[in-house]
């Protein structure tokens, strides 16, 4: 078996790299029936409304989870996760080595409010609670623009999570710029994701989409062991899915694997996709 993770089904698949990403990410097998016929028609990748709304559902639930530091084979960008309790520590033990973890770096950070100040521009920001005495120098978090009207209606000890980018130092108070609201991040990237994905349905493959495309595969593999989910009668369920996978036409899928290689039915999907399997030689080290 070549492990992946995917939040429905809780299960390994297989981990795949897309020659054109340094380590694909990739998600989750709930998805959908892509019928055996329609790989071989005109239009290779032809889902069912059913696979479409699947599809959907696993592109919103990957990427939440991913920025909430939850276990997924998805991956945006190169975030840092922490904590303001974290990120001061680190100032306070070592500044150098803490501007080297943090400083010019995308940070997830969570924390809770301070005070919500202005600066002389009649900007707002937030100085974060802090366990230091006095909350002297405590951690400040500066915004993009478009989240000005949500600092303005929080209030001091609220927990907030954010996207920020380390800003280092300045007379030992750690500094965040450019921030905005976790929520509203995974927002506007599965907006996008999802306008992708509509484009591939309509104008066919863009094969540096890397994430989406690695969704349609797994789910076309998945449909295929399972034959059409043949076992999900009404809903997708990792219960359903687990009981309807033919363990024959699995192990002809693992076998082609371990060659870096595609059973016939699949096989000009992954083509279309320009989808790859991670080279033997390399599987371990990620």
């Amino acid at each position: 078996m070549i492990p992946t993770y995917c939040v429905i089904c809780q299960k390994s698949l297989a981990n795949i790299k897309e020659t054109k990403m340094k380590k694909a990410v990739l998600s989750s097998l709930i998805l959908v029936a892509l019928p055996f016929s329609t790989l071989a028609e005109d239009k290779i990748y032809n889902p069912s409304p059913q696979e479409i709304e699947l599809m959907k559902l696993v592109i919103k639930e990957e990427i939440d989870v991913y920025f909430q530091g939850g276990k997924t084979a998805y991956k945006y960008g190169d975030y840092v996760f922490t904590t303001i309790s974290e990120l001061e520590k680190e100032y306070d033990k070592n500044e150098a080595r803490a501007n080297k973890k943090f400083k010019g770096k995308n940070l997830i950070v969570s924390g809770t409010i301070g005070s919500i100040e202005t600066d002389l521009f009649d900007h707002p920001y937030i100085v974060f609670k802090s366990k230091n005495e006095f909350n002297f120098n405590a951690t400040q978090a500066k915004f993009k623009k478009s989240a000005y009207d949500k600092v303005i209606d929080l209030n001091k000890s609220d927990k907030v999570n954010l996207v920020c980018e380390g800003a280092g130092e300045v007379a030992g108070t750690p500094m965040l710029d450019n921030c905005q609201f976790r929520a509203d991040v995974i927002k506007s990237i599965t907006d996008q994701y999802l306008a992708d994905y509509n484009n591939l349905l309509t104008k066919g493959v863009d094969t540096s989409k890397v994430f989406l495309n690695k969704i349609v595969y797994i789910v076309a593999r998945r449909a295929y062991i399972t034959n059409g989910f043949s076992k999900c009668s009404k809903k997708i369920t990792s219960d359903c899915l687990d009981k309807g996978v033919d363990k024959k036409k699995e192990k002809a899928i693992e076998d082609a694997a371990e060659n870096n290689d595609f059973i016939p039915e699949l096989k000009p999907l992954a083509e279309y996709l320009d989808f790859h399997y991670t080279p033997k030689d390399q599987r371990n080290n990620q």
